[in-house]
């Protein structure tokens, strides 16, 4: 069973990685939008000062705790009991479960080496994987319609947004009605990849993130009166 914690007002699940895949396995099947937030300390900070941020977060069909040191701020710690997402095994099983029921992938990246990155990656490792589509400039309003148009004609299955929160919340809440697809992951620049910044920058980023992080939590329990 899930165990919720809770961070800056948010209660996040913290479900297993079977159990996350339960998830997405229906996701995938279903004829609405099914929308997936990537949880990082990075996107929880920028909420705690962003409510519609905060809303769109507490309002997805499933949050899945990608950041280690979400857990370690909470007290009474649940990663020994209840066991800590395993990232690359997830996103492992999740990629092998769009090739094996055929499903089609649209990558929205920060840039276009964010995007020949993630090529590469797929290529290497799951290179069965269909991938009708990328961008890999954002999201600029000029460019919305250009890019609904691009999934929808494709018959895209899942939508993988990878650009800087709070701009891809908005990018889905403000045209989910437009998009015909089945899951929606938010993913996030706050969670290191191997196909977002280079490696050594992308740990020097997480541990500044994770440091801030801490501080804010203890902040916001002291000034909320939380243990």
């Amino acid at each position: 069973m899930a165990k919720n914690i809770d961070v800056f007002g948010i209660s996040l699940e913290t479900y297993t990685v079977r159990e996350n895949m339960q998830f997405f396995e229906e996701f995938v099947t279903t004829e609405e939008l099914n929308i997936v937030s990537v949880v990082s300390s990075y996107m929880l900070m920028t909420a705690s000062a962003d409510q519609r941020l905060t809303d769109f977060i507490k309002k997805t069909d499933l949050r899945i705790i990608a950041d280690p040191v979400i857990y370690e701020v909470v007290q009474g710690n649940y990663e020994q009991q209840y066991g800590q997402i395993k990232k690359q095994e997830l996103e492992e099983q999740f990629l092998k479960c769009l090739i094996r029921k055929k499903k089609k992938i649209y990558f929205i990246g920060e840039n276009e080496e964010q995007v020949r990155r993630f090529e590469i990656y797929i290529q290497e490792h799951y290179s069965d994987l269909i991938i009708a589509g990328t961008c890999g400039e954002g999201i600029e309003d000029d460019k919305v319609e250009h890019i609904i148009n691009e999934i929808n004609s494709a018959d895209v299955d899942v939508l993988l947004l990878f650009f800087h929160s709070p701009s891809q919340e908005n990018f889905i809440m403000n045209n989910k009605h437009l998009i015909h697809a089945r899951l929606c992951v938010c993913i996030g620049d706050g969670v290191r990849s191997r196909y977002s910044l280079g490696i050594r920058i992308s740990k020097i980023k997480g541990l500044l993130d994770q440091t801030l992080f801490k501080r804010k939590v203890m902040k916001y329990n002291l000034e909320s009166g939380e243990n």
